[in-house]
């Protein structure tokens, strides 16, 4: 198992639904989902998790009420095979995904002069956001519309990293 270092604020736990459903029940857990306006009301995440040895894919879906509470959570797991599961986190180790920087995945600007910057902006984009979860840390590795971001900055190579690996643990984890 990866080791990793916690990056996240005590409000950000209370955020999280990983975090607030599933915090101290495995080994391991990373939760991956996509953040919008359009989409404010469902908290739907995929999930690899490990436990004892035993490898997991799963789903999280809640839903907003009326009255602003979210719906108890459905939380499905299916056993996976440990190999492939092992591959998927080799895979995400070895690409530097693990290392990535919630600040630098996130920078909108360069620097045109001592006095400048050009800015970039999207409204009403996508967040892409994994949660990894241990039993003794809490880490976010997040990018906001990188797509979009790194075709204006291709200078700041971590998105390029962080959107190979979204691409490639998405198919990964769908065909398990």
């Amino acid at each position: 198992m990866p080791k990793f270092n916690s990056n996240t604020s005590g409000d950000e736990k209370l955020a999280s639904p990983i975090y607030k459903n599933l915090a101290n029940q495995y080994d391991l857990i990373i939760g991956y989902t996509r953040e919008s306006y359009w989409w404010s009301d469902k908290e739907i995440y995929s999930l690899l998790a490990f436990k004892n040895g035993i490898c997991l894919k799963g789903s999280f879906y809640s839903k907003r009420r009326k009255n602003d509470s979210w719906s108890k959570p459905r939380i499905k797991f299916v056993e996976i095979n440990r190999d492939s599961a092992s591959f998927i986190l080799n895979y995400l180790r070895d690409a530097g995904f693990f290392a990535l920087n919630r600040d630098t995945l996130n920078i909108n600007h360069r620097s045109i002069n001592d006095k400048q910057d050009e800015v970039f902006s999207v409204d009403d984009g996508v967040n892409y956001k994994f949660e990894i979860l241990t039993r003794n840390s809490f880490t976010i590795i997040e990018s906001y519309q990188p797509d979009y971001f790194l075709e204006k900055l291709p200078e700041y190579k971590s998105r390029g990293i962080f959107i190979k690996c979204r691409n490639w643990f998405v198919a990964k984890l769908n065909s398990l």
